[in-house]
């Protein structure tokens, strides 16, 4: 399972695991997005070994897109890249088999990732 640091750039007031800004994810792989208007097709699901407070519910799982036209998700698992994150929300969790329900999911921050070495 690769490792990766996943720093928060906004909202500026977001705390995540033990109130960091820049934390540890685990990928689990990629996901098929919704196949609605304004959803990318696939995105990148990531664990949080630490879970953390967001908006009042457990976060264990975040799904990340890339942020820019002509970023990939290549460029999420393998080196760096500006992404979207939508935190699961608590009660669910997705593994790479399945596909997003947008009922079970919130766009909660923009920031960026990274291997982590």
């Amino acid at each position: 399972m690769k490792t990766h640091k996943l720093q928060v750039n906004e909202p500026y007031e977001f705390s995540g695991p033990e109130g960091k800004r820049e934390f540890i994810v685990e990928g689990v792989g990629v996901i098929k997005g919704p196949n609605l208007n304004n959803w990318g097709k696939e995105f990148y699901l990531v664990n949080i070994p630490m879970p953390f407070e967001l908006e009042g519910e457990l976060v264990k799982q975040f799904i990340c897109s890339p942020r820019y036209e002509g970023d990939t998700l290549e460029m999420i698992i393998n080196s760096e890249c500006r992404v979207g994150i939508a935190r699961v929300k608590e009660g669910s969790l997705f593994n790479f088999s399945n596909s997003v329900d947008r009922d079970k999911v919130v766009y909660c921050a923009i920031g960026s990732i990274k291997q982590n070495t």
